[in-house]
């Protein structure tokens, strides 16, 4: 009955005054607190009333309005304007996802909220767009009203602190200030308002023209900063330092132009960087701090991503449509993280636990294919609001509106981390846009948006360098060493620093290590003496160079090509699963690349820029490269000679006096760096240096099929098709497409890529010894060749249309991408494997701290390299036949400490009781067989301490006149021979030793 009269009052005050409506309907969105607020059922709410009630006035005015004759082109127009398109089309899809739901109630249900949010979104651009400064009252309305709602939550601390009543939402954390929600039922989600409404706040302070609404806007500010603290919110806080950040980019770049970019970068860098270093020590007060504040139930934390893992998972069932729009719950709780998370939180399983992220629970829920509309939604809104940002001329507006566009931003961010799927969120969404679209005429022509955003150089490069800084620094340092080479590469870094010797490299003992040069290394021991001994010190130099060779590869594209051929290359580079996958770990092959692309870009800059400076840079950067892996190195020059010798023969290019003095440089270049620490080894070691470095490492490699790495000619044509995936089948048209161009145009960028890629190719397919990370180098080429090759595609497909073409090209640019990420998805093992060393790693480490490094280990067939990294004492590495003998003759005093398999361990236990499990991680055990003497000496000591005790207890029973019992006694006497027994055994045992 409530629910009726309620719906009945909002329909008549909906129709008897819709402007004031909208007024309620904010005031309503705030109104969150089931406790406070649900009618009938938890979730119904008044504000949820009051949209369907909304939505039914909405769409009865839409109805009245068709006319009969221009009906279908009336619903043309509509569905033409992209915001109406995007809107309706996640509707639609989200409808169509629910062929998977598993909830199907609760999946109509939460389709019928977005519904009436959609109807109304449509409803607010049809009748505001070009009414801003309505739409900035609704904004105002919205800060007085968060205002209010932060007074109230100092009323709610006040009460709580005073008489320890809680009332509305407020979270007592013992030990800590309790965090504030007002009225809002998810403390996070009033955190977010705040943090989105801020920015808009702190902006009105500035450009207000009354000074006295400046005071009042300041002393507004104050206390919703205060309140947005005492909320706890870790995404919260992500929400407000993303807008401030965004913010801040857009108004140095529409200021000073790309430099502000650089110039924001350079500054959150400087700011970040010591903040980092200072909560990466544990003991720092800063880090104490930060964990008080913002991690004090770490249970929290990690349930957030084990639900975000979750999302993830059911994204890989139901990759293209979804799990079903609102079915996360059901869907999540079939997943593998599905009983940890429900370890950690019980109470999870008495609730429809959400996704706490809107990412997450899009991916989960709709599939790769809602998500890309969804993205494509939050991409039209804030590229949309930016644009107008840089196009409108009054300062005032263009604060506001840069302010309204970081806070969305902002949301997308902190989204990852959280759902702020409610009522206030699409408000704010559809408040900020059509404000900053009424400050533009009301209507955007999306031609003249999307040809702005396709021609910008700072965004496509942005855009390229997050997805790898995310590809590529994302959980860097989670997975332990894999053996080879990585763990050896690792210890020897170790080494350097532990024994500050970095002319001669050392593995294993005191012998001097001549497999590669050092540079890798002394650049590697730096990272490690910023960020520790650990995973991440030893793999950030390959993370980075892996980060500036997609840099270069896009400034190689845009020079040879344009920048979107930089631009599609770069990507096809980061997405090429073993580039990835060696980018992130510690070995030398992709520095080793970047050096040598390094060198072909400064090489290429000469080119246009008649300077010996630019020769030189190309010749430090080749001798770099052969400081990294020796000969290797020496690819630049072939390259680059090869190259000059085809401009000679070809008469594109004459000798001079000039050219000779650029080789000289050049030449002189790589020399002065790779030859000092060469001469130095040579002086030391002589033709041991020489047999071993140049003999053993270089030329048997490459003549021998040595370690078993002999394998035929061909065989890197099967380790790109595996590598490259989808890029492989583009790079086969791209291929004869070059070839084309070559004998047609005589292309000398074509030319010049493909001397790249077939002197790689050739050399490591001629040397007998092939690893799969070899052919590392040839990555680059490659990825230019087919970043080219699909330009080209794309515009021959572009020319042959005349309607639509701007729009159609930023769909196939954005397909391109989503293409990419889903399948580098779909393979993400390839580039991400599991932890397959962990278990070993984790036991090593644990026998250190159990034993202590001066007992031998016996190591069941674990990894040479794995130990020496992981732990410092003696070793043995066994077999299990080995092991059982140890075991076997063990001897009366000898103890084993040994890690080997749970199966094996299960067999020797069976044959040796007194084994002790020490610790087990998956399949693997450390174990110890004590010594019988251990035992005996502990039995014995035993003994004697019981008989010590009733010798005492009959001398006092003696004192006090007392009779102690005859079964003491009886129990001394027994006592007395076991201990005899136990002497002579022991007496047996270590003459036996002898």
């Amino acid at each position: 009955m409530i629910l009726i009269v309620l719906f009945i009052a909002s329909l008549i005050l909906i129709f008897s005054n819709t402007k004031l409506s909208i007024f309620v309907l904010i005031l309503l969105s705030v109104s969150l607190h089931k406790e406070f607020f649900s009618i009938y059922k938890w979730d119904v709410l008044p504000v949820r009333i009051f949209m369907l009630a909304f939505s039914l006035y909405i769409l009865f005015f839409a109805i009245k309005s068709i006319k009969r004759k221009v009906f279908f082109q009336q619903i043309k127009n509509f569905i033409s304007d992209p915001f109406i398109f995007l809107l309706l089309g996640l509707l639609l899809f989200r409808s169509i996802s629910l062929i998977n739901s598993k909830n199907l109630f609760s999946s109509i249900s939460l389709l019928g909220f977005f519904g009436t949010a959609v109807i109304f979104g449509i409803f607010l651009y049809k009748k505001f767009s070009n009414e801003p400064d309505k739409i900035l009252s609704h904004i105002k309305f919205y800060i007085f009203l968060v205002f209010g709602l932060c007074l109230f939550a100092f009323a709610q601390l006040f009460v709580y602190l005073k008489f320890g009543f809680i009332f509305g939402a407020l979270w007592n954390v013992p030990g800590h200030l309790p965090r504030l929600g007002a009225t809002f039922w998810d403390v996070n989600h009033f955190a977010g308002l705040l943090a989105s409404i801020l920015p808009i706040l702190g902006i009105l302070i500035l450009v207000s023209k009354k000074f006295s609404h400046k005071i009042t806007y300041f002393f507004m500010f104050i206390p919703m900063l205060a309140t947005l603290a005492l909320t706890n919110s870790r995404s919260a806080w992500i929400l407000a330092f993303v807008s401030f950040f965004v913010f801040v980019v857009l108004f140095l770049v529409q200021n000073i132009g790309k430099k502000g970019l650089l110039l924001a970068l350079f500054g959150l860098t400087l700011v970040v960087s010591p903040l980092i270093y200072e909560y990466h020590i544990k003991s720092s007060p800063f880090r104490a701090s930060v964990r008080q504040y913002l991690h004090y139930r770490i249970d929290s934390f990690d349930s957030h991503f084990l639900l975000l893992r979750g999302a993830l998972q059911v994204f890989e069932k139901y990759p293209y449509i979804g799990g079903g729009y609102g079915s996360f719950f059901e869907q999540f709780s079939k997943t593998k993280v599905a009983p940890e998370y429900f370890g950690r939180d019980p109470a999870g399983l008495n609730v429809r636990v959400p996704a706490h992220t809107i990412w997450g629970e899009v991916f989960a829920e709709t599939g790769i294919i809602g998500f890309s509309l969804f993205l494509l939604f939050f991409l039209f809104i804030i590229f949309s609001m930016i644009y107008i940002s840089f196009k409108v001329s009054d300062k005032r507006e263009k604060l506001l509106i840069m302010s309204m566009a970081s806070s969305v931003v902002g949301f997308a961010v902190a989204g990852i981390f959280y759902s702020y799927n409610s009522e206030f969120f699409w408000l704010i969404l559809f408040f900020y846009f059509l404000y900053a679209l009424g400050r533009y005429g009301g209507k955007i022509n999306l031609n003249e948006l999307l040809s702005k955003f396709l021609g910008s150089e700072s965004l496509s490069l942005t855009l390229v360098l997050l997805l790898s800084l995310v590809l590529l620094f994302t959980a860097l340092g989670k997975n332990h060493f894999i053996p080879w080479d990585e763990a050896i590469y690792a210890k020897v870094s170790k080494n350097i620093l532990t024994t500050n010797e970095y002319g001669v490299l050392k593995w294993f003992g005191n012998d001097p290590w001549f497999e590669k040069p050092p540079l890798y290394f002394w650049i590697s021991t730096l990272f490690m003496k910023l960020v520790g001994i650990t995973e991440l010190g030893s793999r950030l130099l390959s993370a980075v160079s892996g980060f500036f060779t997609v840099l270069l590869v896009y400034l190689i594209g845009k020079k040879m090509f344009n920048k979107r051929v930089g631009f599609v290359s770069a990507f096809i580079l980061i997405t090429t699963s073993q580039f990835l996958y060696y980018s992130r770990l510690g070995m030398l092959d992709v520095t080793l690349s970047f050096f040598i692309t390094l060198s072909l870009y400064f090489y290429l800059i000469s080119w246009q820029k008649r300077s010996p400076v630019y020769w030189i840079l190309s010749g430090i950067s080749f001798g770099l490269a052969v400081m990294t892996k020796n000969m290797i190195g020496l690819l630049s020059p072939a390259i680059i000679f090869s190259f000059e010798f085809y401009l000679l023969i070809s008469k594109n290019k004459k000798l001079s006096a000039g050219t000779f003095v650029n080789y000289f440089l050049y030449l002189v270049g790589g020399l002065l760096i790779f030859m000092p620490w060469h001469i130095y080894m040579f002086q030391k070691f002589g033709n041991d240096f020489i047999q071993n470095y140049l003999g053993y490492h270089v030329l048997t490699r490459a003549t021998t099929g040595i370690e078993d790495k002999g394998l035929p000619f061909f065989w890197y044509l099967t380790v790109l098709k595996v590598s490259m995936r989808i890029w492989f089948i583009a790079l086969l048209g791209a291929i004869p497409y070059g070839l084309y161009r070559i004998f047609k145009e005589k292309s000398k960028n074509y030319i010049f890529l493909f001397i790249w890629i077939l002197l790689v190719f050739v050399l490591f397919s001629i040397s007998k010894s092939k690893l799969v990370w070899y052919i590392i180098p040839i990555y680059p080429a490659l990825a230019l060749l087919t970043g080219h090759f699909i330009d080209d595609a794309i515009n021959i497909v572009l020319s042959k249309i005349k309607v639509g073409r701007v729009i159609l090209k930023f769909l196939l640019y954005f397909l391109l991408i989503d293409f990419g990420l889903f399948y580098l998805f779909l393979v993400r093992g390839l580039a991400y494997p599991a932890d397959l060393t962990g278990s070993q790693a984790n036991l090593l480490q644990r026998k250190e701290k159990e034993f202590g490094y001066v007992e031998k280990l016996y190591a069941d067939r674990i990894e040479l390299p794995l130990i020496l990294y992981y732990q410092n004492g003696p070793f043995e590495i066994v077999d299990f036949g080995p092991l059982k003998r140890k075991l076997a003759n063990a001897g009366y005093k000898g103890r084993l400490i040994f890690i080997t398999k749970e199966s094996r361990f299960n067999g020797f236990l069976k044959v040796y009781p007194r084994l002790s499990l020490v610790e087990q991680d998956k399949e693997w055990v450390l174990a110890i067989l004590p010594s019988v003497y251990e035992l005996d000496t502990k039995a014995l000591s035993g003994v004697q301490g019981e008989i010590a005790g009733i010798e005492d207890k009959i001398k006092t029973d003696a004192k006090d006149g007392k009779v102690t019992k005859a079964k003491i006694v009886e129990r001394l006497f027994y006592l007395r021979d076991e201990n005899l027994r136990i002497s002579k055994k022991i007496d047996i045992g270590l003459k036996s030793d002898l």
